[in-house]
């Protein structure tokens, strides 16, 4: 597994295809897209990977709960660019 330097933050973007390959170890698991909406994502909801390369599962459930699953894209853009920094 790669490790990255920092931080980093992506946003789900469900208008793009799943590009999932043809691995049967990937393929088992289905569309990307309808796990993450069965998690409460929703398009531009983020994704934030701690340095191990691993999302952060306490942080990005923040996004997903609360007063914050029902904010704008905008805000959780600005939250979560500001988490990773």
């Amino acid at each position: 597994m790669d490790v990255l330097e920092h931080w980093s933050v992506d946003f789900y973007d469900f208008t793009v295809p799943d590009q999932l390959g043809d691995d049967p170890d990937v393929l088992r698991f289905g569309s990307l897209h309808e796990r993450a909406a069965r998690n409460g994502a929703r398009h531009g909801t983020p994704v934030i990977l701690s340095p191990s390369g691993r999302p952060d599962h306490r942080v990005n459930l923040f996004f997903r709960e609360g007063k914050m699953a029902v904010s704008e894209p905008g805000t959780w853009r600005r939250y979560a660019y500001t988490l990773v920094v």
